[in-house]
C-alpha cells in the first residue's frame, strides 16, 4: 500500500496533542521517515518495526510505551 499524499495537516495537528509518536509498520520504517520530517523533533518519534511476516501484536506497542515513558510513568499507560 502507499500513502500518498501523506496527510501532513493532520501529524502537524496531532502533534500538538501527543507526547510521542510510534509509528508501527511491516517494513524496514519508511513512514517513520516521513512521520519525522513533519515532526521535526517536537515529540519523539519511535519506530515499532517488524519484517518478519507476523503481524504486530498489540503487547509489542504497550512493551514499547513501557520501556519510553518517563520513570515515575511506568506502568501508566
Amino acid at each position: 500500500m502507499t500513502l500518498w499524499p501523506f496527510p501532513e495537516r493532520h501529524v502537524t495537528k496531532w502533534t500538538e496533542r501527543v507526547k510521542a509518536w510510534i509509528v508501527p509498520e511491516m517494513n524496514l520504517g519508511q513512514m517513520v521517515r516521513e512521520v519525522r520530517l513533519v515532526v521535526q523533533g517536537r515529540v519523539p518519534v519511535y519506530p515499532l518495526n517488524r519484517v518478519d511476516g507476523l503481524l504486530i501484536e498489540p503487547q509489542q506497542i504497550l512493551s514499547l510505551i513501557e520501556r519510553q515513558a518517563p520513570v515515575g510513568m511506568k506502568g501508566v499507560a
